[in-house]
């Protein structure tokens, strides 16, 4: 601990014997505090396995894309609280081979905190220590809390949506008709229901020429008869 910077001591341990790709780890954690806290005290513990209800945190963490668990560490502080941390950088160091089966890209720190959402961390490989293991640093906004290292399936990308084009209904005008403004109608016309209707001026025009012209005809056809 000094001034306003809490720093603690690296933990190591070889889970080479369960784990052999994971190997040995080691980690440790550093925060800024709000407030002088010199009569706090900060331990920090690697796990094995991370199994139960913790793993059940992680897994809801990681929204269904959880592939594997490195390990985890647990922080037990005496005389300071999360509201004394403006923020905390976790490091937890990893097998290389571990690291190459799922892919630096993939590997997170989550956190988890009783009566809490878990949350995964915004995590930064940051390269080789020369033991050769791999290096990530979790930033943790929440404060101090168990920390699980964890390898995620890539996120599925979200499909641009498809555009489709809404045709123009172009009105057209057959010759002799007038041209019609404003939209297209789709109904049908009516049906014409019922008998037909007779057009009677029609039909008296033709019967009264039909008996104008018998009127005019008889007497000529009767003339020609009588030379």
């Amino acid at each position: 601990m000094s001034g306003l910077k809490l720093n603690t001591s690296v933990q190591k341990a070889d889970f080479s014997s369960t784990r052999p790709s994971v190997g040995k780890v080691s980690a440790w954690i550093e925060a800024d505090l709000k407030r002088s806290a010199q009569d706090a005290t900060v331990l920090v513990e690697p796990l094995p396995s991370v199994d139960g209800e913790r793993r059940a945190l992680v897994e809801r963490a990681a929204q269904g894309r959880l592939r594997d668990i490195a390990y985890g560490i647990s922080v037990t502080r005496a005389n300071l609280q999360n509201a004394d941390l403006s923020v905390a950088r976790v490091f937890m160091d990893v097998g290389k081979t571990w690291v190459e089966e799922y892919g630096a890209d993939n590997v997170r720190i989550v956190r988890i905190e009783e009566g809490e959402e878990p949350q995964v961390l915004a995590t930064a490989f940051a390269g080789y220590t020369p033991e050769g293991l791999a290096r990530f640093q979790g930033t943790s906004p929440g404060g101090l809390s168990v920390f699980v290292l964890a390898a995620l399936a890539p996120a599925t990308p979200t499909p641009a949506p498809t555009l489709v084009e809404t045709p123009t209904l172009v009105p057209v005008v057959i010759p002799g008709t007038a041209a019609t403004s404003g939209p297209l109608s789709t109904e049908a016309p009516p049906l014409r229901t019922g008998t037909p209707s007779t057009n009677w001026g029609a039909l008296v025009g033709i019967v009264a020429a039909v008996v104008v012209a018998a009127l005019v005809t008889g007497p000529i056809i009767r003339w020609r008869r009588g030379k």
